[in-house]
């Protein structure tokens, strides 16, 4: 366990302390190397969903209840946080693509595209795991993180929708030359988004909370090195991630 090693493993076994940034760019070379691993049985449905879910479950065994009733009081940090995503980032973003739209479209075929896709990302909600994990990770606040990342994906099905509306549809209008595009619609089921979200990530994160309340502190279970495996199952995401992209290019 790499967060129970003592002074004379690390000895034997040396760890660098950004592991972490070594093993994200290890996932990435593997999985350029071994892209139809994605293709294994239950694989990529274990990470994504019974290993995400444990992330959280992993948070409430960690996290203190008083902390998260305490983050309620942080509105105003919550309001920078949600406007920093929804209305900055995109904006920002929009700008600096349109400003180096021409330059992108010299240098690359698909350059239309690639500014394309720079601003959808923008306009997106972070991941709430990634969000938690890499805060853990810089010792910041895992509460707040945890909560504006669970808050900022609820608000996303409504806002980001609005935002490709306003945005991305008339660049692609400008790309394609038709104006049809924009009666098309997509259908989005917001109640299987929002139940998608309460099993995993708030079930476990309550789950977790009431586990660490009624378990003692001697428990093998609340023993776990419950930082260091969510960080692998952050790098197993991923993993699989890139496995996709670079199957796309095989393919």
């Amino acid at each position: 366990m790499l967060n129970k090693l003592t002074s004379k493993e690390q000895q034997v076994f040396p760890i660098p302390k950004q592991w972490f940034l070594y093993a994200l760019f290890s996932c990435i070379i593997l999985a350029y190397s071994f892209p139809y691993t994605i293709n294994l049985p239950y694989f990529e449905y274990s990470i994504k969903n019974i290993g995400v879910a444990f992330i959280f479950f992993s948070s409430g065994m960690t996290l203190k209840l008083k902390e998260l009733t305490s983050v309620l009081n942080y509105y105003r940090l919550h309001l920078l946080v949600q406007s920093f995503s929804f209305i900055i980032a995109p904006l920002v973003t929009y700008i600096t693509m349109m400003g180096l739209f021409t330059y992108i479209q010299n240098i690359s075929t698909a350059g239309e595209y690639i500014v394309l896709g720079i601003i959808a990302v923008s306009c997106l909600p972070p991941p709430v795991s990634t969000a938690f994990i890499l805060t853990q990770n810089a010792n910041g606040s895992t509460p707040i993180a945890l909560f504006n990342s669970t808050l900022g994906s609820i608000l996303g099905i409504f806002i980001t929708p609005i935002l490709f509306l306003h945005i991305i549809l008339p660049i692609l209008n400008d790309i394609s030359g038709n104006n049809n595009i924009e009666n098309q619609s997509i259908n989005i089921d917001i109640f299987a988004l929002i139940q998608k979200i309460c099993t995993i990530v708030l079930l476990p994160l309550l789950l977790g909370i009431y586990t660490k309340a009624n378990i003692s502190k001697e428990s093998k279970l609340s023993t776990l090195p419950y930082s260091t495996i969510s960080k692998i199952i952050l790098l197993l995401i991923i993993f699989i991630a890139f496995c996709k992209t670079f199957l796309e290019d095989i393919t």
